[in-house]
């Protein structure tokens, strides 16, 4: 018996997620700071400190600690680290076996910035203020895992034969219907791969009823049963993702009486988000796979083989909004500094566009196929959360200093509305209250320390861990409470700078991060037993580990 359920963590997969969906609401709503290199080697952790650029997108007080006119410029590297390896499904079947490792280096620009400050002349009160423009990054996207493996049980072209036979079944189309575009409109985008695959060739209909198909990968026996080939299928499944969040920062800082900082920032956050998937399957045999096709005028047939086939579904995103945020620092007794900051939600104005392809290869040529559709483009708004940072520090003198940040931001509160629609039963109601049930608190700690052997040289390091805003999972259609590894990005960072007797100065910095274990599975179970109506086989499930590590060298002016 052959069945489908396509389950909510195969909707999300489809081209790593869909542009409108739980996980990349979390996605685009959280930060991940970076700015220049002395913020970044000590973690991030300025809440208290300021005096540097890539500090005002934290605490837009911190521009009104230097004394001085800056610029500066931080070019860096991101390295995306990527392991793979399939894990054994409940039936005890192996799946995408080979331990896979492959890299992705993308260029970035994680600040660029230059502040303005003005002393008043005065020893109390309002002794100096500051105007900056900084452009700081919050995200880089950039990810490529790849996994490789043999199967003899399932297929995705067997799924995507099978979520066809339901659609029919559904009343959604017959064969015949396949052929028309206006099918399109008809079905959700994740489900379009249906009909690229039926007219790629890379599913086929099976017997007369226009209701029952078949995948390019499968073949019927003697009995009637739909089988794999003998000697199975090899399997490829790989994501690619790019892009990057930025924040566009004016900021005025205002330093009273060298003790209280206050600062504001009007920001502009640019989006942009690029996700491309595949799964690509090929006949260990071809031989295994003996594929007739009938010509309908003469009635003949002949016989070909199934080569390879490849299904792909690419998602591109970009979005544009804007937020106040307002922050203070207070130095109430010598070394000692506090600081907090308190950020308003973000409206962004997104717009996505989504493409999926097929193609289908036989050993004749005449019979492969390939057919793509894009979606035109989805206009909608998304809310990002308010969020909270607290900072303490100490410093000794100049010889060094310690810092110490935590942030909160409450993720429950992420909304998607239609344009101008802000009513709550509008047609993202479901997935607000998704948000809403499966969403908590995020929570963000940052510490970094500087030391200063030489009066021209600081040592700088810094550890962070981040919790992500998810705090439910489903696990067969129940919600489940994730656990602390299971949310959690860890960072760790190093660093060094260095002061010229002129204005110039340049720090260097290397930060790495260790993400929590992601399960990817690139297509649903649908081969059941239909007596206990659990799966016969289980369609595969990959373990996926990532890490990064990010380079990058600030050159500035302080004058």
């Amino acid at each position: 018996m052959k069945k489908t359920i396509i389950s909510l963590s195969f909707i999300l997969l489809c081209g790593a997620a869909s542009a409108q969906g739980f996980d990349a609401g979390l996605l685009f709503s959280e930060n991940d700071y970076q700015g220049t290199a002395r913020t970044m080697a000590m973690g991030n952790a300025f809440t208290a400190l300021g005096g540097d650029l890539g500090s005002i997108g934290i605490n837009p007080a911190g521009s009104a600690v230097a004394r001085c006119y800056q610029f500066t410029i931080t070019p860096g590297l991101d390295f995306s680290l990527n392991g793979t390896k399939g894990s054994v499904t409940p039936d005890g079947m192996p799946s995408f076996q080979h331990k896979v490792y492959n890299g992705r280096t993308r260029f970035a620009l994680p600040n660029l910035g230059i502040s303005l400050n003005f002393n008043t002349g005065r020893r109390r009160g309002v002794m100096n203020w500051s105007l900056g423009f900084v452009i700081n990054n919050t995200a880089q996207y950039n990810s490529s895992p790849l996994a490789l493996g043999t199967n003899n049980k399932t297929s995705a072209f067997g799924q995507m034969a099978a979520r066809a036979q339901d659609l029919a079944e559904g009343g959604y189309f017959t064969a015949a219907d396949l052929f028309d575009d206006s099918v399109y409109d008809k079905l959700a985008i994740e489900d379009w791969r249906v009909v690229t695959g039926f007219r790629s060739g890379a599913i086929a209909q099976n017997g007369s009823s226009g209701k029952e198909f078949i995948g390019i990968s499968e073949y019927m026996d003697e009995d009637g049963k739909i089988r794999l080939g003998k000697n199975g299928i090899r399997q490829a499944y790989g994501e690619t993702t790019s892009g990057y969040k930025t924040d566009y920062i004016i900021n005025a800082g205002m330093n009273i009486s060298d003790i209280v900082y206050l600062g504001i920032n009007l920001g502009a956050v640019r989006l942009r988000h690029k996700s491309d998937s595949y799964i690509q399957e090929e006949a260990v045999d071809p031989e295994d796979f003996d594929i007739v096709f009938t010509d309908n005028e003469t009635g003949g047939t002949t016989v070909t083989h199934f080569i390879s086939a490849k299904n792909t579904f690419s998602s591109s995103t970009s979005g544009n909004g804007v937020y106040g945020k307002f922050g203070i620092i207070v130095t109430p007794y010598r070394g000692l500094r506090i600081g907090a900051a308190i950020q308003t939600p973000t409206m962004m104005f997104m717009a996505s566009t989504y493409g999926v392809s097929s193609t289908a290869k036989y050993d004749l040529n005449a019979y492969s196929g390939y057919e793509d559709v894009e979606s035109a483009t989805s206009h909608y708004q998304l809310r990002t959360p308010m969020r909270a940072n607290f900072g303490i520090a100490w410093t000794f003198g100049g010889y060094g200093l310690i810092s110490a940040d935590y942030e909160l931001s409450d993720y429950s509160g992420i909304r998607y509305y239609e344009n101008s629609n802000y009513r709550n039963d509008g047609p993202f109601y479901p997935l607000n209250e998704e948000i809403k049930s499966r969403c908590g608190v995020g929570h963000n700690f940052r510490i970094g320390g500087e030391i200063r052997p030489l009066s021209f040289m600081s040592v700088r390091a810094g550890y962070g861990f981040q919790t992500s805003g998810k705090r439910y999972e489903y696990s067969e259609d129940s919600l489940v409470k994730l656990n602390f590894k299971e949310l959690t990005v860890h960072t760790a960072s190093v660093g060094l700078g260095f002061t010229t007797k002129s204005s110039f100065f340049a720090d260097i910095a290397a930060v790495g991060q260790i993400y929590p274990m992601q399960y990817l599975k690139p297509y649903a179970d649908y081969i059941y037993n239909p007596s206990t109506e659990a799966p016969y086989y289980y369609s595969p499930v990959i373990r996926y580990l990532r890490s990064s590590i990010k380079l990058v060298a600030t050159f500035g002016w302080r004058f």
